[in-house]
């Protein structure tokens, strides 16, 4: 997922709900000393995340390692072989991950199957008739479209989700992906089309497939039709924790940079994406639902403490989250630093659900509290709808 640094520092918050915090200031300094520490205290906050991040990697091979010895008839020494790895090394990875409790549930172990040209066909032919079809030229689409919980995907890269996937019979699980590989430098298209053929689509509808950059097909009366698809125009979602939880970031950054009208997810007016998310989100079969909660943060800084920054040090002092998934957000600068609940902010807010107007009234700074207002009665973070439940 590309992130873009921002320059973002939001100071929200109503004490009228919290304690009140320690006195803050929302003045910059001007000192450069300060300001070198605070770009040092970035990095470290950073690489602490890295180190967190390999960590949980760490636990991640040595319980997939744990699965694949208990519950897939492979040894150790055999997964060292493949992966390159010393198998005591793997052996030591695997001890950590038991020690630790970290295991692969059933329901992880779930992957839409991706196959080469061959195989594909083989396995949508036996599985049964064609009953939904989507192409995209972004993987972020095939994603969100069909529906599927997020663990199911490979989403170690966009790379690695495809541009074709087929679901086949009664079972809306029954899912296969056409894997990437094997097509010798032919383009997604005509990749497309051969294996298309080969499954006896009609031809008028593999001609409408190879002219869209998106399509999604559904069984009607016997038939596949053509349903309105467009490019959603979202993030990719980021796996975390081997596939258990998932990372959503959306920055506020918009500069129109492609002249050719296919936009890229960084060049988008965050309300804009927002609003699609979280409106894709309340219809998504596996999210429909889930409670949704947010955070936000009254400074960068504490934000950043709390470890919702990325490795290229841009900190997001919202965060909402939806059961195992979580959405980070960063945006300009505030125009006004005496609100308390950031105008910056309202409309995500408001999209998520989780903008409550009472609050929301109470922002127009008052003259008083235009004069007053140096952060005294902010507490640290405010909670939306019971907040979030878990940290980076």
């Amino acid at each position: 997922m590309t992130r873009r640094r921002s320059e973002s520092e939001r100071p929200p918050h109503l004490g009228s709900r919290l304690s009140p915090a320690p006195l803050q200031s929302t003045s910059k300094s001007e000192d450069p000393r300060t300001v070198m520490f605070e770009r040092i205290d970035a990095r470290i906050r950073a690489r602490s995340r890295s180190v967190s991040a390999t960590k949980n990697a760490t636990l991640a091979l040595g319980a997939w390692t744990e699965r694949a010895v208990t519950h897939g008839g492979l040894t150790v020494s055999e997964i060292a072989r493949q992966l390159g790895m010393v198998r005591t090394t793997l052996t030591e990875f695997r001890r950590q991950a038991n020690a630790a409790g970290y295991t692969i549930t059933d329901e992880q172990d779930e992957w839409i199957l991706q196959l080469p040209a061959h195989e594909f066909v083989d396995c949508a032919l036996s599985a049964g008739p064609l009953a939904e079809i989507i192409t995209s030229t972004d993987p972020s689409d095939l994603v969100y479209l069909s529906g599927q919980p997020l663990h199911r995907f490979d989403l170690s890269s966009r790379g690695s989700v495809p541009h074709l996937m087929v679901r086949c019979g009664d079972n809306p699980d029954n899912w296969f992906m056409l894997s990437r590989s094997g097509f010798d430098g032919a383009s997604a298209a005509d990749n497309i089309r051969v294996v298309l053929i080969a499954l006896g689509v009609e031809m008028r509808i593999i001609d409408h497939i190879t002219r869209h950059t998106v399509t999604h097909l559904v069984l009607d009366d016997d038939q596949l039709r053509t349903t309105k698809a467009r490019h959603l125009g979202l993030p990719l979602p980021e796996e975390i924790e081997a596939g258990r939880r998932h990372l959503i970031t959306l920055t506020g950054k918009f500069e129109p940079s492609s002249p050719s009208g296919y936009f890229d997810v960084d060049d988008l007016v965050l309300p804009g994406v927002a609003g699609r998310l979280f409106g894709l989100l309340d219809r998504h079969p596996r999210f429909s639902g889930v409670p949704r909660g947010g955070t936000i943060f009254s400074t960068r800084s504490v934000a950043g403490a709390a470890g919702f920054v990325d490795d290229y040090g841009t900190v997001y002092p919202l965060v909402i989250e939806q059961g195992s998934l979580q959405i980070w957000v960063t945006d300009f600068e505030p125009t006004d630093f005496t609100e308390w609940l950031p105008q910056e902010f309202h409309s995500v807010l408001h999209s998520a659900g989780l903008l409550p107007a009472d609050l929301a009234d109470e922002d127009p700074a008052q003259a008083l509290r235009t004069l007053t207002s140096t952060g005294r009665g902010r507490a640290p973070e405010t909670h939306l709808n019971g907040g979030i439940t878990w940290l980076p």
